[in-house]
């Protein structure tokens, strides 16, 4: 990855840092809008890992965003259950005082390579720097944790997350045929090479 696109992982982050506290296919998406950003969140937006109380809001994201949806248990499952599945949400604060979450993403860290497994935004909420925030803070965060290479699957056909993902350095690096049992549309893996925490602030 070179030092450019490190550095605007660290600034898309800005001085939110990542709060620490099934085998179904991979799936993304942040393709409706996510790259425009027309009108950015403010800085009420915070990244934090994923907790049990969060799974039916995650879920409500995963029902709007997927036509095969992860059930709850999934959810539950990765976080009391996989030792090697990080997870994280992207949360807001609403005018009334309560939070409301509107993304997240689950990691599976697998030796020195991180797998986004799944990673969305509530629809209400895309194209305003929700996932592309999510996306750095997962990746740093991974980094950190000793991952020298990310990988995904995404659509064939959904070129807007394609491009976002991009710009993260994400390369095509290979092509899973019919791989979505909804449609039998394939998958494209891509792979982000050469990931370096020093090239982006270091870690926490």
């Amino acid at each position: 990855m070179t030092q450019s696109i490190w550095k605007s992982i660290k600034s898309w982050l800005g001085n939110k840092s990542t709060s620490q506290n099934n085998n179904t296919p991979g799936k993304t998406s942040l393709s409706e809008g996510e790259a425009l950003e027309s009108y950015p969140l403010d800085g009420s937006l915070n990244i934090r890992r994923m907790r049990i109380d969060d799974v039916e809001q995650v879920h409500d994201i995963d029902v709007l965003s997927f036509s095969m949806p992860w059930p709850s248990s999934s959810y539950r499952f990765e976080l009391l259950d996989n030792p090697a599945s990080l997870s994280w949400v992207a949360e807001i604060a609403l005018p009334d005082g309560n939070t409301r979450v509107i993304g997240m993403v689950v990691v599976w860290m697998v030796t020195d390579e991180a797998h986004i497994a799944t990673i969305a935004v509530h629809p209400d909420y895309r194209g305003r720097g929700a996932g592309r925030k999510l996306l750095a803070a997962c990746l740093r965060a991974t980094a950190c944790k000793g991952a020298k290479r990310s990988t995904l699957e995404v659509r064939a056909g959904n070129v807007i997350a394609q491009s976002l993902y991009q710009s993260f350095g994400f390369q095509v690096a290979g092509r899973r045929p019919r791989y979505y049992q909804d449609n039998n549309e394939d998958a494209l893996i891509m792979t982000l090479f050469d990931m370096d925490p020093r090239q982006m602030g270091g870690c926490d």
